[in-house]
């Protein structure tokens, strides 16, 4: 077993059974992992937003409106508004960072921090902290508050629920493309819309009762770790956003279309089906946020149960879905499994069709393991493949290749795309040729957003292609 630490997170890779565990938040493994942001640039307008922002920040006292036990006004914060960083809150800012002329209690610094990459929560001089970037245009303060009350939960949420952990991994072999589970992923939304909007405790009651049992069907059909982390998604996303709702009362927040979202956004559709159930639970059980409080493994669909008294298959036919409906749902997930292959195929003929210079690297007999990425920005092609958009480090023992703000298409050895290791790296669309330095055993290489050293590995090169093939035992 190998193990890569990335600041307080670590991504722990199994090479004999190809399982990883991803102990932080997607967006702090992202910082941690050292992506860069593109240039960011904010308007006179959207400084004075996150200024207000950090005064009602420095200010607020008590949290427990939001959540038991969270406390807002304990969180630092770090704001970078497009010309420089505020600080607040923060026990000992680092010595960049300065008081802010007449505004106490609050610091700043020229620039955006190196580790204010996302709205995201990280450590900051050792301290966790709730990070945001400048508002975008049109974002009213209220709204802009209720975001960084969602990373400070987040932070909260680091510190007294580490449960509530998803393992982002799961994503790679999540079942996207099975037409029956995607049906029934629909039919289950659609039930829980009617729930939310039911006109009566008692259709209420029936319509949740009859989202959890196709949810049940679901879940019996998924691989365990699919269900873990889809319910993981709810407790730290859904809840950090159900945070966020009860801060600003924003509707746009507690959106989940009866028609569902695309086929892989899965956790888009996790931010609001937590959300959903959350609110179902407002209605049922005034307590909820306590008992979860105390029982934290709990997840929000079995607390749901038990709150309106079904734990088995127990369904009114008065909340049945009209045969109509179920066809519907059934058609139209084969035609979205259809045209997510497409698009699959599409996106990577694109990728291999780019012009310009190529860069092939083929393992050998150490094969090369992810040492970073940016599982935001990963697709998945066909078999063993993704498509890596923004940041990618492999490495071994002897080798390692970074490819930053470019693309690269990997092809993993096992049934796991990734983490069982990589067979064959790709880059395209190079705009001039590599430099290859080959030295003592060692081939160095650079080029537009990629450099490398691989070790024992052997370089030809063709019209416009550069193909290093590492060592075969």
């Amino acid at each position: 077993m190998t193990a890569l630490r990335v600041r307080n997170s670590r991504i722990r890779v199994s090479r004999a059974v190809g399982v990883a565990w991803l102990t932080a938040g997607i967006a702090t493994v992202v910082a941690a992992c050292g992506v860069r942001p593109s240039r960011i640039t904010a308007a006179p307008a959207s400084q004075s937003v996150t200024l207000a922002a950090a005064r009602v920040l420095r200010d607020r006292e008590g949290g427990t409106d939001l959540w038991p036990g969270f406390d807002p006004g304990a969180v630092p914060y770090a704001i970078f508004d497009g010309a420089r960083t505020l600080l607040v809150g923060h026990p000992t800012p680092p010595p960049e960072f300065v008081p802010l002329s007449g505004h106490d209690g609050i610091w700043a610094m020229p620039g955006r921090h190196p580790a204010v990459v996302a709205n995201t929560n990280a450590e900051l001089a050792g301290v966790a902290t709730a990070m945001a970037l400048p508002p975008g245009s049109g974002t009213t303060l209220r709204d802009y508050v209720g975001l960084l009350l969602h990373e400070a939960f987040h932070v909260h949420q680091r510190a007294r629920h580490r449960a509530w952990t998803a393992n982002e991994v799961e994503l790679f072999t999540f079942p996207l493309d099975d037409a029956r589970l995607l049906a029934q992923r629909r039919l289950e939304t659609r039930a829980l819309v009617r729930a939310g909007t039911a006109a009566s405790a008692s259709a209420r009651g029936c319509w949740a009762r009859r989202a959890l049992h196709v949810r049940r069907m679901r879940f019996a059909a998924m691989p365990t770790g699919a269900v873990q982390y889809e319910r993981a998604l709810e407790q730290s996303e859904g809840l950090a956003r159900y945070v966020e709702w009860r801060s600003t009362r924003n509707p746009a927040l507690v959106t989940l279309p009866e028609s569902d979202v695309p086929a892989e956004d899965v956790r888009d559709r996790a931010y609001r089906t937590g959300v959903a159930l959350a609110r179902l639970l407002d209605a049922t059980l005034p307590t909820w946020r306590d008992s979860l409080t105390r029982a934290d493994t709990t997840s929000l669909d079995a607390l749901l149960a038990r709150s309106i008294g079904t734990t088995g298959d127990a369904v009114d036919d008065a909340c049945a879905f009209a045969p109509d409906e179920e066809r519907a749902a059934a058609e139209r997930a084969h035609v979205e499994v259809d045209a997510l292959h497409a698009r699959r195929s599409a996106r990577r003929q694109a990728f291999l069709d780019q012009d310009g210079w190529r860069v092939v690297i083929h393992g050998g007999s150490a094969p090369l393991y992810p040492g970073g990425f940016d599982p935001l920005n990963v697709h998945r092609l066909r078999g063993a493949e993704l498509l890596h958009t923004r940041f990618l480090v492999l490495q071994n023992a002897a080798s390692r290749i970074e490819v930053l703000d470019r693309s690269v298409l990997t092809e993993g050895i096992g049934p796991h795309p990734l983490f069982q290791g990589v067979r064959t790296a790709i880059m395209t669309g190079l705009p001039s040729e590599p430099v290859i330095r080959e030295s003592e055993g060692t081939v160095r290489i650079e080029g537009p957003g990629i450099t490398g050293t691989l070790r024992g590995a052997t370089v030809t090169r063709g019209p416009r292609q550069v193909t290093v093939t590492l060592p075969r035992g």
